[in-house]
């Protein structure tokens, strides 16, 4: 149906007379948007399925090489989040590198040698080819490889003193500098200590705290602050799932920070 049809102009007319917008958005309104997805990793074709419009069309955005888009289709692109690319469940799809290369670098950084975790990996996968991409984004099955092997080596120091010291070395750090779910955001940074600083107990808003053992999150804590919350909650027999709903993260990361708390910076340096 084109813009002139009769059946157009009808849906048209009655939407103007319902109320409902149907004029374009300016470019600006959307641009800044469509720019930050690809920033993170995602290709105009991830970003174009997820919002039902051609991979040439985000291109066009990105290049602001137009002056508006249409309402609904801006409307789908700004609901469009990192999180959507890398939810595309074909093997081959691709999704941003961000989240597999840092996992791998963690596990690296807690002394899991690349035969260790490749070993963890399912499938015919390694982790060097993750390290090895200069690209932006890694296969879909790469990614949940990697996520896998995190998953099962990530609470346990490994074995390699060799692998650690060289991965620190580079800036690495271990799986406790990130949280779940900020992992594969580019935009956030690790949580970085300094090589002698304790998890817990230094640097803390003690107010924030007492807030937050209350019940009553005034902000996202620090990971230090995290730390000594889930610590003090677990002492008072709170389970995991009642303190990651209180501290609206996962419980996977309370169940780290109840076994990492004291040990995996030590055991990091």
């Amino acid at each position: 149906m084109t813009h002139h049809s009769p059946g157009y102009c009808k849906r048209y007319r009655l939407d103007v007379a319902r109320g409902i917008d149907r004029s374009p958005r300016p470019i600006t309104d959307v641009r800044p948007h469509v720019v930050a997805l690809m920033a993170a990793g995602g290709s105009a074709r991830a970003i174009g399925e997820a919002a039902s419009c051609s991979p040439t069309t985000v291109r066009q955005i990105a290049a602001g090489q137009t002056s508006s888009v249409k309402r609904p289709l801006a409307a789908r692109l700004l609901r469009v989040r990192v999180q959507d690319l890398l939810n595309r469940d074909r093997p081959r799809d691709r999704l941003p590198a961000t989240g597999a290369v840092r996992r791998v670098q963690a596990l690296l950084a807690l002394g899991h040698s690349h035969a260790t975790i490749t070993a963890a990996m399912p499938g015919p996968h390694q982790s060097l080819d993750v390290m090895g991409t200069r690209q932006r984004w890694v296969f879909r099955d790469m990614h949940h490889a990697v996520v896998a092997a995190y998953e099962r080596l990530s609470m346990t120091p490994g074995r390699s003193r060799i692998t650690r010291t060289r991965a620190l070395a580079k800036g690495y750090v271990p799986p406790l500098a990130w949280d779940d779910d900020t992992i594969d955001d580019p935009t956030v940074a690790p949580y970085r200590p300094t090589p002698d600083e304790p998890l817990v107990d230094v640097d803390v808003d003690h107010a924030a705290l007492a807030r937050a053992l209350a019940g009553d999150l005034p902000r996202r804590l620090t990971p230090t602050e995290r730390a000594v919350v889930v610590r003090e909650l677990t002492i008072r027999g709170v389970p995991a799932a009642t303190i990651a709903d209180r501290l609206g993260v996962t419980e996977r990361t309370v169940e780290r920070d109840r076994r990492t708390t004291t040990t995996s910076w030590s055991t990091a340096s």
